[in-house]
Formats: C-alpha cells, sequence, structure tokens
C-alpha cells in the first residue's frame, strides 16, 4: 500500500522527529528547553540570484521557500507568529552577496539563505562566522565552506563526494574509456569539484590526459574545443554551467568530436542544453543530488501553481531548507546560537527525503545519474550504472 506525504503532513513529523532526537541527545527525559521568537513577524534573509547567469537556480530555490511559508502560516506560524521571507537579488555576485548580507545584518536578522554558487557562498560565509549569524546555502557544493563550522550550514552535498560519483559512474558505464579529459570552469564550483573528480578517478586507476580550464566569461570556446580534439579523449567530464556547456559541446561537434562520451554536473541538467546542443546531446550523463519527491500533491501543487509540468531540482530544495529551518526556530528559539545549535540536532524528513547535518554543517550524501534519451533527460538506475546496460551508451 502506498502512503502520500501532504507537506502539513511532512511539517509535522519533522518536529517531531527533532524534539525526539534532541530530547534523547541532551539527556534522557529532560524536557527541550527553547529560546525567544520575536512578537510581530520571524523573518529569514534570502539572498539569490534572480537575475543573471543564474536565475533559473534562484527563481527555483524561491518558488520552495515561498511554498513552504505560505505552509508554515498556514498551521498557524512558528509559536503562533508569522513567517516572512525578506529577499535580496545577488545577481550572481559575490559583491552584491555581501552587500545583502551586511544589509540582513543591520535588520537584526539571525538566520540567512543563501547563496546559490559556491563563489558567492564563499564570500560571505567568514562575514557569517565573524557575525555570528546564522547562514544556510542550499545551492553551494564547495568543500571549502566545510572549515565554517560553527553558523554556516548547507542543505546541498559537497563536491567531494559528488567528485567520486562522477569518477565512480564513468568508468562503471564505460570501462572502456582509456583516455579521460576534464575541462572545468576557473571559479569556487569548477575547481573544487574538478579536483574531487580528478582525485578519485586517479585513486580508481583512470587514466586523465588532460586537465582544462576555461573562464565562463570567454565568450567563444572554440580554443577549448581545439584543445579537446587535440588531446583525443574518450570521454570528457564537463563542469560548467549549462550556458557555457553547450557552447562548447557545440565547438566540440565542429571539430568533429563525434563519438565523444560527455558527462557532467548537476549544472547541466537543463532542457536548454538539449535544444542548445540538439542531438549531439543524445546519451549524455549527469550527476545530481538526489531529489526525488516522495510527496506527489507537493508536485502537483507546484506545477498548478507556477503553471509548470515538471519541478526542477531547487525547488524542493529551497522547501526543505525553509521547513528545517522553521522547525528549529520552532524548538529552539530564533537567537543564531539557539538555531545553530538546533540544525547540529535536526533530523529532518522533507519533501525529497531525510536530511540531517554533520560536524562540519553539511549534509550527507544522495546523488542520483540521469541521461539525455530521446531528447530528454531520465533518471538511470543504479543497478544499471553498476552492473551495466546497453541502453546507456553513446548514440548519435
Amino acid at each position: 500500500m502506498k502512503t502520500e506525504f501532504s507537506p502539513k503532513m511532512l511539517l509535522r513529523s519533522a518536529l517531531i522527529v527533532f524534539i525526539v532526537t534532541a530530547a534523547i541527545l541532551s539527556s534522557g527525559c529532560t524536557i527541550l528547553k527553547t529560546g525567544e521568537v520575536p512578537e510581530d513577524e520571524i523573518v529569514i534573509g534570502v539572498l539569490l540570484p534572480f537575475s543573471g547567469n543564474m536565475e533559473e537556480y534562484g527563481v527555483g530555490f524561491r518558488d520552495g521557500i515561498d511554498m513552504a511559508i505560505a505552509d508554515i502560516n498556514d498551521e498557524g506560524g512558528i509559536r503562533g507568529i508569522p513567517v516572512r521571507a525578506e529577499y535580496q537579488d545577488t545577481f550572481g555576485t559575490p559583491n552584491i552577496a555581501t552587500f545583502g548580507f551586511k544589509r540582513f545584518a543591520d535588520m537584526g536578522i539571525s538566520v540567512i539563505i543563501g547563496d546559490a554558487s559556491s563563489t558567492n557562498t564563499l564570500k560571505i560565509a567568514p562575514l557569517a562566522e565573524e557575525a555570528g549569524i546564522v547562514l544556510v546555502s542550499p545551492g553551494a557544493t564547495s568543500p571549502d565552506l566545510s572549515q565554517y563550522k560553527n553558523y554556516v550550514f548547507r542543505t546541498i552535498s559537497s563536491d567531494t563526494y559528488q567528485g567520486r560519483g562522477i569518477a565512480k559512474v564513468l568508468m562503471s558505464l564505460y570501462p572502456e574509456a582509456e583516455n579521460v579529459s576534464v575541462v572545468f570552469m576557473d571559479n569556487d564550483y569548477g575547481t573544487a569539484l574538478a579536483e574531487a573528480f580528478m582525485e578519485a578517478f586517479r585513486e580508481k586507476g583512470g587514466n586523465l590526459t588532460q586537465e582544462i580550464e576555461f573562464s565562463e566569461d570567454m565568450g567563444n570556446y572554440s580554443d577549448v574545443a581545439l584543445a579537446l580534439k587535440e588531446g583525443n579523449p574518450d570521454a570528457v567530464v564537463l563542469i560548467s554551467y549549462q550556458e557555457e556547456a553547450a557552447m562548447i559541446m557545440n565547438a566540440a561537434r565542429l571539430q568533429g568530436m563525434d563519438d565523444t562520451i560527455w558527462i557532467g554536473s548537476e549544472a547541466l541538467i537543463d532542457d536548454k542544453l538539449i535544444k542548445s546542443t540538439g542531438d549531439y546531446s543524445e546519451g549524455m550523463i549527469a550527476t545530481m543530488q538526489a531529489n526525488h519527491i516522495i510527496s506527489e500533491s507537493f508536485a502537483g501543487r507546484y506545477m498548478e501553481e507556477y503553471n509548470k509540468s515538471y519541478v526542477d531540482w531547487p525547488v524542493p530544495y529551497g522547501y526543505d531548507t525553509m521547513m528545517i529551518i522553521s522547525q528549529v526556530i520552532e524548538a529552539k528559539g530564533y537567537e543564531p546560537d539557539d538555531i545553530s545549535e538546533g540544525l547540529k540536532e535536526i533530523r529532518y524528513l522533507g519533501v525529497c527525503g531525510a536530511k540531517s547535518f554533520d560536524e562540519n554543517g553539511d549534509i550527507y550524501p544522495s546523488y542520483d545519474v540521469l541521461q539525455v534519451q530521446d531528447g530528454e533527460w531520465f533518471q538511470i538506475r543504479w543497478n544499471e550504472i553498476l552492473y551495466g546496460s546497453e541502453n546507456n551508451k553513446k548514440s548519435h
């Protein structure tokens, strides 16, 4: 029999799990102590890109956050106090993210959701530690964030784990790929994930023949494609945003790299990439954070409210991030130290699964693998990855 989880059921169950776990951790049967919350409204700061080349991620996170706040307030808010998000568009740039953080700090906001990118989040993470303000990123994956252990958290796994996952997927699905090139952006996201992949791939005995670094503002990527052509790789691991990735792949196609295996990360899982590259992307593999939605009612509600035919991964991640914060404030209070303590204790069941934080403020890893099949992204089962499937071979 299938059990349907509604968002309100998940909200209640998450709080129950949190209270029971925290009570056990604190000392047997001791009742959990709670701090103060504001009397009029509870404000959560949100720093995300609603403009620029990461706009789709920011908008998706925002949609999920708005849905969560609607559910929280429909249930009476937090201890009877309504919740509101104060938004700041970062435009995907570190300087504006810094401005937004300082604005929220001046407003006395205790907890901030943001940013979407590793570069922006790493820019404001030391500010959060210094100011004692909780920062929770739904999208930053750089391993360097793990050094900020007191007030910085994330609801998405570190690239340390994803890099290993890409290496495992590549070697499991394509053991015949003897020569592998890695192409990556020269920012915090690209370099960290590339390094994690290269270390894991070499440890497994893989032959890495090229490391090609590029800037996201190059505009023309023919030189990157020419370098790839000269390296003659069997497979290319492409770590990039989708717009730049599409230009690199199209340039590679012009160089005659028709039989190349392409593998990427979650930033490439976008219908725009398929539209931009046409049938050249057929068979492409990409890994992403696990986002299987266990609540069909959530998916249906989102598609109806936002007139969408599918749910992109930032939406449930934004929803769960807001819900986690709300449950912690409900149980612990609105002071930053109380929120930080609560996040380290919470065990949360959300719309896309269970989440809890380790000692570094990182979420334990869980990944999905997708492939372009007949012009659409489809999830590959892990048994097909581990034991192989002819359906997953590259074809044009």
